[in-house]
């Protein structure tokens, strides 16, 4: 949840920094965090899939990692965008 409230917050994030410091800092980690942990489990889904592969195996990824390629908000923005 700490990531969406950030997202939301950002717009005035200098304002509400300057009222909760430590809360913003903490929610904007929160937030990088999860960025960062959707990349690196895409890199990761993106490893296995060419290591099943390449030794003749098919793959079918369940759950989150098929349903998160659904999401529309993936295919249109660039995520070095939301982290900058």
């Amino acid at each position: 949840m700490a990531p969406v409230l950030y997202y939301m917050f950002r717009k005035r994030e200098k304002e509400l920094v300057d009222l909760w410091p430590e809360q913003m800092n903490w929610l904007r980690q929160q937030y990088i965090f999860a960025v960062t942990r959707s990349i690196n489990q895409e890199i990761g889904k993106k490893e296995i899939q060419e290591a099943f592969r390449s030794q003749g195996i098919p793959v079918i990824f369940f759950k989150g990692i098929q349903i998160r390629s659904f999401y529309l908000f993936r295919r249109h923005v660039r995520w070095e965008i939301w982290i900058a």
